[in-house]
């Protein structure tokens, strides 16, 4: 149970009402009437602020089918990035290099029609631990380097060779290439203004470019073999390198976004709209994510978040599947309950009111 607005009544009932029916959308992607549109107009102006700042105004954009600057925006950035990353896996291919693509890139090309669900701040693409040092030669060659783009000197510095190497010795990622790649839209049409601009934007004397980042991963957690990712791995929706099955995809994406939330502080919404049109449409094979669970103690952070987006699907997660993610079938020592009031800026209800439901 949760309460309709935030303590300081920032939240009122009309915006929880709009996204969820904006992330409820998500799952079939299907056009809205024309009731419905013009409900959600009539009081996007004041929600708009909020949607963005939880990064999903794309779903306002996309569902509404008005073409508006903004979405244009993240399309022309997202179409410059995916054309620099197939570059990448083309290079990748060449040299026999097996690689995974997953995440935003692999969502928007599946299910939203290569339209981009926001400014994405980087690619994730993961591939093998022995590969690495092929693998940055690769990026050398394309004009990568481990560096963030500095406004103050409007460049890319190159990180510290010790700061790089503390954070590869301690993590299952690479630390981040980027390269800077000149754009050709006209920001005046895209209501961009020089100093307005969000990264991966930048604007160089007059010029838009785009900072596109690759993730490198060999890894995606600690305590997860990569290995049981990969098996029944398809074809990536960018027509070059892989992807995980859909089955793995949802028990990933899901745990991860619920950790992230727990610890990292992550508030966006827009990991639910990665995973919505999984549950909905994708080819799920549920005792793939049943397994995943026990194996690592994913039972709480597949429980909660499953739950709410069967209730946004009308109950496309069958019953069985979380009886068996149940939170009190295993340690629970990553329970941390079902953190949507986090997510959407609202207080949860006192759990043993005996009112209440309990949510099982």
């Amino acid at each position: 149970m949760m309460t309709d607005t935030s303590p300081s009544g920032r939240i009122p009932g009309r915006w929880l009402a709009t996204v969820l029916r904006l992330l409820a959308w998500c799952g079939r992607r299907e056009k809205f009437d024309a009731s419905t549109i013009s409900s959600l107009s009539a009081n996007i102006r004041d929600i708009l602020p909020m949607l963005e700042t939880k990064k999903v105004d794309s779903l306002y954009y996309l569902s509404s089918t008005e073409n508006l600057p903004r979405q244009r925006l993240y399309d022309q950035i997202w179409s410059v990035q995916k054309r620099t990353l197939l570059d990448v896996c083309s290079s990748l291919t060449e040299q026999s290099l097996e690689f995974y693509l997953f995440k935003g890139s692999e969502c928007a090309e599946r299910w939203y029609n290569s339209r981009a669900l926001g400014l994405f701040s980087d690619v994730d693409v993961l591939v093998a631990r022995h590969e690495m040092g092929k693998v940055k030669a690769v990026l050398y060659g394309e004009g990568f380097r481990q560096a963030d783009f500095n406004p103050n000197v409007g460049a890319l510095v190159d990180r510290d060779v010790a700061e790089i190497a503390g954070m590869e010795a301690q993590h299952y990622e690479l630390a981040p290439f980027s390269k800077l790649v000149p754009a050709d839209f006209d920001l005046p049409s895209l209501q961009v203004e020089p100093g307005t601009e969000r990264h991966p934007l930048v604007i160089l004397a007059g010029r838009p470019m785009i900072v596109v980042e690759l993730d490198i991963h060999h890894g995606v957690a600690t305590d997860i073999d990569p290995r049981d990712l990969t098996r029944d791995a398809q074809p990536s929706a960018l027509g070059q390198g892989l992807s995980f099955s859909d089955s793995n995809q949802l028990w990933l994406l899901t745990s991860r976004y619920y950790t992230e939330v727990a610890i990292h502080g992550k508030r966006s919404l827009r990991d639910f709209a990665y995973v919505l049109p999984l549950i909905a449409c994708g080819d799920l094979d549920w005792d793939v994510v049943l397994s995943a669970a026990r194996k690592y103690g994913l039972r709480s952070s597949l429980y909660y978040y499953l739950y709410f987006m069967s209730f946004l699907t009308e109950g496309a997660v069958p019953k069985s599947v979380l009886a068996e993610l149940s939170p009190d079938r295993g340690n629970r020592l990553h329970d941390w309950g079902w953190q949507l009031g986090k997510l959407f800026d609202l207080v949860d209800g006192f759990p043993l009111n005996p009112d209440a439901s309990s949510g099982a």
